[in-house]
């Protein structure tokens, strides 16, 4: 493990439990939305229903992901990760 500086383009990490034989839990901070592949899918299938959603994405808002993973993912390769 390896310990990070806190950024606000990455879901810290929380904790982790394991036990002898068992599964991993893993703890991460909350995300809202949930994870970002499938917020995006469902905007997609909410926007092909005409439903009305409280977000509305736009171009810029698709940019502005990708930029924020972009700036996440550079971090995480400055950090060796």
């Amino acid at each position: 493990m390896k310990r990070l500086e806190n950024h606000i383009n990455i879901i810290n990490l929380v904790g982790c439990c394991t036990q002898d034989n068992g599964p991993l839990y893993v703890i991460v901070e909350f995300a809202k939305h949930g994870n970002l592949r499938d917020f995006l899918k469902a905007q997609r299938v909410a926007a092909s229903r005409d439903v009305q959603e409280e977000i509305h994405l736009t171009h810029g808002n698709l940019l502005s992901f990708s930029r924020q993973c972009a700036r996440g993912m550079e971090y995480l390769a400055e950090q060796k990760v």
